[in-house]
This record gives structure tokens, sequence and C-alpha cells, in this order.
């Protein structure tokens, strides 16, 4: 610190007025964080997948031919209807389907608003007696 008093006490003085400028814009951050993490949460629901609602999606899906021909969709399940924010995609799981020793799901990108019909099969094979 410089010796002579005049400029001392307003150096000590700038100095501290910066600190109390950086504290008050790092509480302000955390402050912005806070509200914005509020809003993303109230964003987010299980109707809605990015941009994309569960109805939506779910007329998407109903338009697939291919998802329609390879099983039934169980839409008032809502254990298998689920949006995966990984793949940005609505996922509805087919019962009944038509091949044999496979699950099905019809796969609706959000993004593109395309469905996608996505085999699960085990390879096991019955042998016949």
């Amino acid at each position: 610190m410089h010796r002579h008093p005049l400029i001392r006490h307003p150096l000590r003085g700038l100095i501290l007025i910066v600190v109390i400028i950086c504290f008050v814009f790092v509480l302000q951050n955390f402050s912005t964080q806070d509200n914005e993490a509020t809003t993303t949460e109230e964003i987010h629901s299980e109707d809605l997948c990015d941009t994309m609602t569960l109805a939506q999606a779910k007329e998407i899906a109903k338009m697939s031919e291919e998802c329609q021909s390879a099983g039934v969709f169980q839409f008032e399940n809502t254990e298998m209807n689920f949006c995966n924010n990984h793949t940005h995609t609505w996922q509805f799981i087919l019962t009944n389907v038509t091949e044999p020793l496979c699950g099905a799901a019809c796969y609706v990108h959000t993004k593109t608003s395309k469905a996608e019909l996505q085999w699960m099969c085990t390879g096991a094979l019955i042998e016949e007696e």
C-alpha cells in the first residue's frame, strides 16, 4: 500500500468499492441461476417432451402405418408411453406384436416429428417337438 495518507485512503476506498461490486455481481448470478432452474422445472412435465406434447406425439404415432401394423398401442397405460429426454423421442411400447419372440416400440422424434418402429427381439429359438 502507498505510504502517503492522501493516496492511501482513497486507494483503500477504491479497493473496497471493487470488492463490493464483485460481491453484488456474484450474488446476482446466483439469483439468476436459481430463477432459471425454477423456470426449467416448471416447463418440464409428463405431457411435454422438448416442445412436443404427448397428444401431438400420439397423433404422429397413429399415422405411422409401420407402427400400426406392428402391434397395438396402449395409450391409456402411461407406464408404456414416456419421453426420453436423452434421445429426444416419445416412446410408445406396442403390445400384441406381429413378430414372435419380439417386442416393439414406436419412437416419435421430437425434432423431426417422424415416427419410427424399432423391434426388440430376443433371438431365442423355440424347439418344436
